[in-house]
């Protein structure tokens, strides 16, 4: 199960913000300084279209590795017995460039992204990495404006409820691996079906076979997430999780 399957469950709320909701109402944080506010926003291409040096980078270099820290502390709180490897795997699982961008888009960041006139051309909004940037810049904006206790309280927002359900923790793939080349000595393979939907709400459908069996099908917003949800299904089946 992925970070925007949980997300979208626990910020049910936030669905039906509107266009006039404002930033700090739907992350729950005031600004002190609201040029933070307004940098973290800010996308490379509109400073370069302005002649200046306003825009995120630092900040989301800055929040990058802010977000990092408040789901490492997070993770250790909540799973007091995991060593250092599942502590990785379940921070990457919730770190990457594309749960990052679904948070992005759950909290409608794409309505507050700064960008030149040719890059807004381009959907630029809705670019996955773009997304992730500027929520992290965000986070990064939120710690020197309030310090880390608020800024671990908005990434918990984010990623708490993910990381006290459990299975966002679990890399599936790897167990089914696992499990197959112990039971079998064989490799499972994994192979695209289908992708539908427009250029920035892709569905990709990815099968996972043993020889020519079909052990499962997944269906996700990108080729990892269908991957993981076909090998969980692959594992249900055989039983080896429930």
């Amino acid at each position: 199960m992925s970070v925007k399957t949980f997300l979208s469950s626990c910020l049910k709320k936030r669905r039906s913000f509107s266009t006039g909701v404002s930033l700090e109402s739907r992350i729950d944080y005031s600004f002190k300084n609201q040029d933070l506010k307004m940098r973290a926003l800010t996308h490379k291409s509109l400073a370069g279209e302005r002649g200046n040096d306003f825009h995120n980078e630092r900040l989301e270099f800055l929040g990058d590795a802010v977000f990092d820290l408040c789901v490492s502390d997070l993770l250790m709180k909540t799973y007091p017995k995991a060593d250092e490897g599942e502590l990785s795997k379940m921070r990457a699982s919730l770190v990457n460039t594309n749960d990052l961008a679904d948070l992005a888009l759950l909290l409608k960041l794409d309505r507050d992204l700064l960008l030149s006139t040719s890059e807004a051309r381009d959907r630029g909004q809705l670019k996955p990495r773009l997304l992730a940037c500027v929520l992290e810049a965000l986070v990064g904006a939120v710690y020197l404006d309030g310090g880390y206790k608020k800024a671990k309280k908005l990434v918990e927002s984010l990623v708490g409820e993910a990381i006290k359900k459990g299975p966002v923790n679990r890399d599936y793939k790897s167990l089914l691996q696992e499990f197959i080349q112990k039971k079998y000595q064989k490799v499972p393979t994994y192979n695209m079906v289908e992708v539908t939907g427009p250029q920035h709400e892709k569905i990709f459908v990815m099968e996972v076979q043993m020889e020519q069996e079909i052990l499962g099908q997944g269906r996700g917003s990108s080729k990892k997430q269908a991957t993981q949800e076909a090998a969980l299904v692959a594992l249900k089946k055989m039983r080896v999780v429930k």
